[in-house]
């Protein structure tokens, strides 16, 4: 499943964190999300850090909104028709040194 489609409908953080998770590989699959709920909540805990912040990054992008409730939903809009419309390029918002695909018009 693609994220967009996971995360159609406004989505607690902490759910929207988790399939986050999910998607990236860094959740295994087996783990329900009952199980990891605690990772959202704790201070500091890295994982929980991670995907909030790149919830975030995500929201500044444009591919997410965001909700005064703290629930996130795809943004139905930042899906261009045409694939001309993304390259590859250095991840400026989430991770430094990582690679990720930015819309051309976005990238200066």
């Amino acid at each position: 499943m693609l994220l967009r489609d996971s995360l159609g409908d406004w989505t607690d953080f902490d759910v929207a964190g988790y399939r986050l998770g999910e998607f990236l590989g860094v959740i295994p699959p087996e783990r329900s999300f009952g199980s990891v709920k605690s990772s959202f909540w704790i201070d500091g805990f890295p994982l929980g850090i991670m995907l909030d912040e790149m919830l975030e990054s995500m929201v500044k992008a444009g591919f997410l909104e965001k909700n005064d409730d703290l629930q996130y939903r795809w943004n139905p809009v930042s899906s261009p028709t045409s694939t001309s419309h993304w390259t590859r390029s250095p991840c400026r918002l989430a991770i430094p040194g990582a690679q990720m695909f930015a819309c051309v018009a976005c990238v200066k």
